[in-house]
């Protein structure tokens, strides 16, 4: 079989990407070689060792393939619990953030960042991944794996220094506010460190978000939650301190208007 037949036959199928064990059993020994000038066509890349992700004729001249087209089958191949979060995943919720050619995934253990072109795929270890509140979302090529909108927001507070410090936090939260539910904050936070949970809980009553700010206030008094500051690197001496939320306020989140 021809490299090029290769690739539509699979295309025929829906599959999009594939391994190098697959590509063996129908090129045989040219299938190196074969690889390699059909990436050099712009037809493949390989995102992983030994893991090819094929790209559809529309996008072979910028050679860019949209990354949530693979991610959930690299993710299968690599044998790793993932989904996609922080400002990637705010994106989806109509967050405007995120640059598209920065795909943020959460998985355990920790991998080292992907860079094709000028995408690139970074990755966040978090321990706990496979119990954190997620949800499927179809792509063109099948499904990813993303986290709640609730879980998102946590997700941000938990990584802040990662995405842009707790102000962007705050800005991109006041974007997805009108998707949150009280239920869906509550059963989120079950999973993440209590101060995660004060922060979070501080920055929804700044967004006026009344009916979840009122049960995470609840389960931090019934978790017994010890004093902890709102900006755990800020070196900000003169501190005033939230009760409610057992906050020492240690930084200024400033609002753009």
């Amino acid at each position: 079989m021809k490299p090029l037949e290769f690739i539509k036959s699979l295309n025929n199928k829906g599959i999009w990407s594939f391994t190098s064990q697959v590509a063996q059993k129908q090129l045989g020994n040219s299938t190196l070689s074969a690889l390699r000038k059909l990436r050099k066509e712009g037809r493949l890349i390989s995102p992983g060792r030994g893991f090819y992700a094929i790209i559809p004729e529309e996008y072979s001249i910028s050679g860019r393939i949209p990354m949530d087209r693979y991610i959930d089958n690299l993710m299968r191949y690599y044998k790793a619990p993932y989904y996609i979060g922080l400002l990637s995943a705010a994106a989806y919720y109509g967050s405007s953030h995120q640059s598209p050619q920065i795909l943020q995934v959460i998985t355990n253990p920790s991998r080292r960042p992907i860079r094709k072109g000028r995408n690139k795929i970074v990755f966040y270890r978090k321990k706990n991944v496979r119990r954190s509140e997620k949800v499927l979302r179809n792509t063109p090529t099948g499904y990813i794996n993303l986290s709640t909108v609730e879980t998102t927001f946590f997700d941000l507070i938990m990584y802040y220094r990662r995405v842009g410090g707790l102000e962007r936090v705050y800005q991109v939260a006041s974007e997805m506010t009108g998707l949150f539910t009280a239920g869906g904050l509550l059963k989120s936070a079950k999973n993440f460190p209590l101060p995660v949970v004060q922060r979070g809980g501080f920055i929804l009553e700044r967004l006026g978000f009344r009916q979840g700010v009122k049960r995470l206030k609840l389960y931090i008094i019934r978790e017994k939650a010890l004093t902890t500051n709102l900006n755990p690197s800020s070196t900000i001496i003169n501190s005033s301190f939230n009760v409610p939320w057992r906050l020492v306020i240690n930084d200024e989140i400033e609002i753009e208007e």
